[in-house]
Parts: C-alpha cells; sequence; structure tokens
C-alpha cells in the first residue's frame, strides 16, 4: 500500500504521540493519569474508517468518548503509521508493545483483556 494511499475502510493504526512537556490529566474512569516528556504511541482500531478517526486525533473533540481523546490533543506532534483491518491486530500489537515498554495500565483497554493500549516509547534526548 502507497503512503499517499491509507485505507478509506476499517484499519488498525499506530498514533505516536510527542510531548515537549508532562500533563496531568484527568482520564475518565481512569482518574488521573501522568504524562511525561517524551514519546508515546497508542494502539487503536478504527473500523468505520481511518481518516474519520485520524481527524479526531488530530483535533479537540468536543465529546470525549475514547481515553484517547482526554490526551491527544495535547502532544506537540502526532504521527499515524496504519494496516488494513485484521481482527486480532489490534489487541496482539499491543501486547507485543507491553512487553518491552512501559504501559499505561487500563488506558484504552476497558473492551478487551489487554493492560494497556497507549505506551511510554522513550524520553527526549537531552
Amino acid at each position: 500500500m502507497d503512503e499517499e494511499d491509507p485505507p478509506t475502510g476499517p484499519a488498525v493504526y499506530l498514533l505516536v504521540l510527542e510531548f515537549d512537556r508532562p500533563h496531568d490529566v484527568s482520564v475518565g474512569s481512569l482518574g488521573t493519569i501522568h504524562i511525561g516528556e517524551g514519546r508515546y504511541v497508542y494502539v487503536g482500531s478504527a473500523k468505520r474508517g481511518l481518516w474519520g478517526r485520524v481527524r479526531r486525533h488530530l483535533g479537540e473533540p468536543e465529546r470525549k468518548r475514547w481515553h484517547i481523546d482526554h490526551i491527544s490533543h495535547l502532544a506537540d506532534r502526532r504521527t499515524v503509521f496504519w494496516k488494513e483491518y485484521d481482527p486480532g491486530l489490534e489487541c496482539g500489537s499491543a501486547r507485543s508493545l507491553g512487553e518491552i515498554h512501559e504501559g499505561v495500565k487500563g488506558f484504552g483497554s476497558s473492551d478487551c483483556g489487554c493492560v494497556s493500549h497507549l505506551f511510554f516509547i522513550s524520553p527526549f534526548e537531552a
């Protein structure tokens, strides 16, 4: 698939969020979570189409429906990687990331058995 031709249908995506400063954010049922300075990756799926979901992450949604809605607009930089939807790919990716990176417990995983769908990947170099 060409970079210029992302799927218009269902997709699984990685949303890379870069924060230049820390944030303490109230995230619904999770309470207040700390987002430190650095790079995070969120694993999600867009079963009704990728572009609507990406547009949501690039702005500040009026209604915060998902955990990610509480933090994506605070990121200083956002990058999206995607693959056409495949059952099991979202949670499989989250489990794989959780084996090597620290997850924010319960984030994005209230509807599955994963520990998290948001992971701290790396601090910024000084």
